[in-house]
């Protein structure tokens, strides 16, 4: 028997599909996890304004911090060999 359409079968869009199962995961995933998009909306004030502090790094100071960092170092090993 010979097929009586004349033009091929056309595939099935899934993207709808998808979009569905996405969204439904996004909404089981944030009512489980309790996200408030409230006060995520609320606190993106605070983090811009965080984020705006940052500057272009200053390494005039470098190598004190660097000391600073070794002193610190010492004395915590220097409090673990004290406990041994």
């Amino acid at each position: 028997m010979r097929d009586l359409s004349p033009l091929p079968r056309k595939r099935v869009n899934a993207f709808p599909l998808w979009l569905a199962a996405l969204a439904a995961l996004f909404v089981v995933v944030t009512r489980d996890l309790e996200i408030d998009f409230r006060a995520l909306a609320w606190g993106a004030a605070d983090m811009g304004e965080f984020l705006g502090r940052f500057e272009t790094p200053d390494f005039s100071r470098l190598s004190r911090y660097l000391m600073l960092m070794v002193v610190a170092v010492v004395m915590m090993m220097m409090m673990v060999m004290m406990m041994v």
